[in-house]
């Protein structure tokens, strides 16, 4: 189910990427982020939570994400779940919010949604 969620959430992202003047992804900051994910703009929020689904996914294949985090999102958890595990985790740490977007969401949920041994 969180697969076909992020599917739809990463197209529909990656379509409002391409309409919009946004900013390339290594500027895409934890701050800008954070700000997307709190929008009230429901196309915004859109394109932040494919964001973070798309990292998600990717998490869970063979290969951890920047050689370091994987994450074991348990079955059932919702895309709203792991949208908020990532806001929660990026509003408890304000200092890191210049870093890279991608990096902090890896890092949230490797911490939030650990791997057992062997898995």
């Amino acid at each position: 189910m969180i697969r076909r969620v992020a599917w739809i959430a990463l197209v529909t992202a990656m379509a409002l990427a391409a309409c919009t003047a946004a900013a390339d992804a290594a500027s895409y900051t934890g701050r800008k982020l954070l700000d997307a994910l709190n929008d009230s703009a429901p196309a915004v929020r859109t394109f932040a939570e494919g964001y973070v689904f798309g990292i998600a996914d990717s998490m869970q294949e063979a290969y951890p994400v920047f050689g370091l985090f994987r994450a074991c999102i348990p079955a059932g958890t919702s895309p709203e779940q792991v949208a908020t595990v990532v806001r929660e985790t990026l509003q408890r740490e304000p200092g890191y919010l210049h870093n890279s977007a991608g990096f902090l969401v890896a890092k949230a949920l490797a911490d939030s949604f650990p791997c057992q041994a062997g898995r």
